[in-house]
């Protein structure tokens, strides 16, 4: 995979995947990390359209993520 063929957002995202792992003391960057940092990103692919549609709770979905990845379930 070239990095340099990924857009702007998507790099972001990847590397705070990588951080979140880091951080919750995993060797592996997996799919939780990655969907938490995409959920985290304020005008992301995920939380904009999601924050327009009524019934869906994006801190619901934030809390889930960060707990499958082994992250505190609040911050």
């Amino acid at each position: 995979m070239d990095p340099n063929r990924l857009t702007q957002k998507t790099q972001e995202a990847l590397h705070d995947a990588q951080t979140k792992a880091l951080r919750y003391g995993h060797t592996e960057v997996d799919t939780d990390h990655l969907l938490l940092a995409l959920l985290e990103q304020p005008e992301g692919l995920i939380p904009a359209p999601c924050s327009r549609a009524r019934d869906v709770d994006t801190g619901s979905l934030r809390r889930g993520a960060r707990a499958r990845a082994g992250g505190p379930a609040e911050c």
